[in-house]
């Protein structure tokens, strides 16, 4: 009898290695096919990426820097002269917020020819946002509490993925007691097209729980 149930059973094992592998390779090959596909309509993005016509971009929705409702030189000697040189230099430049948008998706937009200048509008905007929160995180040491929720709210409304611009605002926020306004900041990080925008509304809903 045992030698039976033994005889029994390896034909039960084979064929269940057999179906196995079977499977196996039929999902490989399903796996293999959609990669394929992805990598075909890639490729024919960039075709036709590469091959669109030079747009217009003179009336994009460049980014305007407040200076003037900076208190810049107002408060000479306390270690923030240099970033608002910056701010002041930055602002005679063109800046876009293309946070989370492909150079594919950008080529298509506005055509391969505009991709260098597109690209240094990004950039200038990627320095922007560490700016104000550098700028705001030193008025606020030196408990200049108005200004620096001012710079950091300009942060918010050009959709700024710092987390920190957040973090802070939210501090000053609870420092003058004006908690409430913290669910605004979650509603403004819902709209952020970028991989901290989770992150971001983590940490603020922590401080209202």
């Amino acid at each position: 009898m045992i030698m039976e149930r033994r005889h029994t059973m390896v034909p039960v094992v084979l064929i269940t290695f057999i179906l196995f592998l079977a499977y196996y390779a039929y999902r490989r090959k399903q796996i293999d096919k959609v990669n394929t596909q992805k990598e075909s309509d890639f490729w024919q993005r960039e075709n036709d990426a590469n091959s669109t016509r030079k747009q217009d971009i003179t009336n994009l929705d460049y980014i305007q820097i407040p200076v003037d409702t900076f208190p810049i030189g107002a408060y000479p000697n306390e270690g923030y002269e240099e970033t608002e040189q910056q701010l002041l230099a930055l602002s005679e430049q063109k800046i876009l917020n293309l946070t989370g948008i492909s150079n594919t998706d950008l080529k298509l937009q506005y055509g391969v020819s505009n991709l260098a200048i597109l690209s240094d509008c990004d950039e200038r905007f990627t320095t922007l946002v560490r700016l104000l929160t550098d700028y705001a995180k030193g008025l606020a040491e030196h408990a200049h509490i108005d200004d620096a929720i001012r710079v950091l709210e300009f942060g918010v409304s050009i959709k700024s993925d710092v987390t920190e611009n957040y973090m802070l605002l939210a501090g000053l926020y609870q420092e003058k007691g004006e908690t409430a306004k913290i669910s605004d900041l979650i509603e403004s990080a819902d709209s952020l097209n970028s991989l901290s925008k989770d992150t971001i509304r983590k940490k603020l809903r922590e401080i209202l729980s």
